[in-house]
C-alpha cells in the first residue's frame, strides 16, 4: 500500500507543476477505485486522466506513462484485453521515446501477458522474447518472463518448447525461492506432458504440486493441480477418480472463493456422473453452497451448480430434492435470459416428474422444454425430450401417441447411437399397439391431466 501512494504522489507532484486540479482529480479517484479492485470504473477514468494529460500536460511523459499503464492494467483486470493492449502500447511508445528502456522492457512483459489471455500466443511469444532477449532484465524478472512465455508455448501447442521454458525459469526460481512460480511451472509441465500422451510423467508433476501447494497453502496451485490429476484419470478411463478430483477441486475453489473456474469444473463433474449411484448429500451440499452465495448474483455459477445438484439427485433416484433443484435452475435462467438453460431445468422437472410417476405433468414440462431449446437454437438435447415424452405417453397408455412422438426423437438425435436406441425403442412401443380406439389424444390428455395437476400443487406446497 505505500508503494502504491508513493507512485500516487509522484504523479500527483508531476502534475502539480501544471496546476491541473481537474486531471489531478480524475487520478486520484482512478487510484482509489484501482486500489479497491473496481477496475471497471477506474479503467475509463485512466484513460480521461490520459487524454488530459496528453492535452494539457504534454511533457510530463512520466506521469503519461504511468496513467496510461494503469488504464490497460484496469481494462485488463476488467477483461477488456483490447483496449488494455491499446493503453499498454501507449505506455510502451512513450517509455521507449523517452530512452527509458529498462521500464519499456517491464511494460513490454505487461502486453506479452495480455496478449497471451487475449490469445494471441504468437504475438505474446515474440514479445516474450524480445523482453528476455533485451539484456534489461535482471535475472530474478526472467524467471516470470520465462513461465510466461512456456504459457504461451502450451497454449500455442508446441509442448516441447514449452518444457524448455519451464526448465529456464525453474532453474531461476529454485534459485531466488519463487516456490509459487516454480509450482506454477510445474502445473505447465504436467500440462504439456498430458497433451504429449506422458501420462506417468503428467501425473507425477500434478502429484508435486498437488503435495507441495496443500503444504504450503496454495490453494490455487492445488486446485489446478487436482484438475491436471482429473483429466489424466479421465483419459485412462478411470471416471471414478476423475470425479473425485474435480470434486476436490470445485469444493476447494468455493471454500476459498476462487470463482473462476466453478462453471467449468462443475460440468465436468455433471458429464463423468453415472445413471445411478448414491450422491444425495453432494446434492445437498451443493444446493447449500447456491442458498450461500446467493449475494454475489453470479447467475452463470448459480446455473452450473444447479444443474450438477439436479444430477447429483437424479443419480440418486431422489425425485423431488432433483424438480427443486432444477425448477431453481430454470427459474435463475429465465431470470438470466437463457432458454438454453431453461430448457434444460424444464427437462430436469420432466424427469424428476416421470420418476415421481407424474406423466402428464412431466409432458407438459417437455413440451416448453423442446419449445425454449428451438427459441435457443439448440438441436443437441431435443431427441432425449421427444424420448422421455413417449415414454410417458406410453405410461399413460397412449401407444399409439408414443410411436409418433418417438419418431420425432429419432429425427432429433444428436448421434448415431442415440438414434439407434430410440429406433430400437420405438419398434418395441409400436409392437404395443393394439386395436384403435376411439378416444382421441386431446381427450385422453385432457382426462389425464386433472389428478396430475393436483399432484403438482402437493409438490409446490
Amino acid at each position: 500500500m505505500i508503494k502504491f501512494l508513493a507512485l500516487v504522489f509522484t504523479v500527483f507532484f508531476a502534475l502539480s507543476a501544471y496546476g491541473r486540479e481537474g486531471i489531478v482529480k480524475a487520478v486520484q479517484d482512478a487510484f482509489e477505485l484501482y486500489s479497491v479492485g473496481s477496475f471497471d470504473e477506474a479503467a475509463p477514468l485512466f484513460e480521461e486522466a490520459a487524454q488530459m494529460m496528453k492535452e494539457n500536460a504534454p511533457s510530463d511523459v512520466k506521469g503519461r506513462i504511468k496513467v496510461s499503464l494503469y488504464a490497460g492494467l484496469s481494462y485488463r483486470e476488467a477483461g477488456d484485453y483490447q483496449a488494455a493492449c491499446l493503453w499498454l502500447t501507449e505506455a510502451f511508445n512513450l517509455a521507449a521515446s523517452s530512452g527509458d528502456k529498462a521500464y519499456a522492457v517491464k511494460i513490454l512483459a505487461y502486453i506479452a501477458e495480455t496478449r497471451r489471455m487475449q490469445g494471441d500466443y504468437a504475438k505474446s511469444l515474440e514479445d516474450y522474447l524480445t523482453a528476455i532477449n533485451s539484456g534489461l532484465t535482471e535475472e530474478k524478472e526472467k524467471a516470470a518472463l520465462y513461465y510466461g512465455l512456456a504459457e504461451s508455448y502450451r497454449l500455442s501447442g508446441k509442448y516441447g518448447e514449452a518444457l524448455e521454458a519451464c526448465g529456464r525459469s525453474e532453474e531461476i526460481s529454485k534459485k531466488f525461492s519463487m516456490d509459487k512460480l516454480y509450482l506454477s511451472c510445474v502445473i505447465v509441465d504436467g500440462e504439456s506432458y498430458r497433451m504429449k500422451g506422458d501420462y506417468a510423467k503428467s501425473m507425477q508433476m500434478f502429484g508435486v504440486a498437488l503435495d507441495t501447494g496443500r503444504a504450503r497453502n496454495y490453494q490455487d496451485i492445488a486446485v489446478a493441480a487436482l484438475n491436471g490429476l482429473a483429466l489424466v484419470s479421465e483419459v485412462l478411463g478411470r471416471t471414478d477418480a476423475a470425479r473425485d478430483r474435480f470434486e476436490e477441486a470445485l469444493s476447494l475453489s468455493i471454500k476459498n472463493e476462487a470463482f473462476d473456474g466453478v462453471v467449468l469444473i462443475s460440468g465436468k463433474i455433471l458429464s463423468l456422473l453415472p445413471e445411478k449411484g448414491s450422491f444425495s448429500e453432494k446434492g445437498d451440499e451443493i444446493s447449500e453452497t447456491v442458498k450461500s452465495l446467493e449475494p454475489l448474483k453470479d447467475s452463470e455459477m448459480k446455473i452450473a451448480l444447479l444443474k450438477l445438484a439436479s444430477g447429483y439427485y437424479g443419480a440418486s433416484g431422489v425425485y423431488d430434492k432433483m424438480y427443486i433443484a432444477s425448477e431453481a435452475l430454470y427459474n435463475e435462467a429465465v431470470a438470466s435470459g437463457s432458454d438454453a438453460d431453461a430448457s434444460g431445468g424444464l427437462y430436469g422437472m420432466a424427469t424428476a416428474l416421470f420418476g415421481m410417476e407424474k406423466y402428464q405433468a412431466a409432458s407438459d414440462r417437455l413440451d416448453e422444454a423442446v419449445s425454449r431449446a428451438a427459441s435457443a437454437g439448440v438441436s443437441s438435447g431435443i431427441g432425449k425430450m421427444y424420448a422421455l415424452k413417449s415414454e410417458c405417453f406410453v405410461k399413460m397408455g397412449y401407444s399409439e401417441d408414443a410411436a409418433l412422438i418417438m419418431e420425432e426423437a429419432v429425427r432429433s438425435a444428436e448421434d448415431e447411437k442415440s438414434k439407434a436406441v430410440y429406433g430400437a425403442r420405438l419398434m418395441e412401443i409400436k409392437a404395443m399397439i393394439g386395436p384403435v380406439s376411439g378416444e382421441g389424444p386431446a381427450e385422453r390428455a385432457e382426462d389425464a391431466s386433472a389428478p396430475e395437476d393436483k399432484a403438482e400443487n402437493r409438490l409446490s406446497e
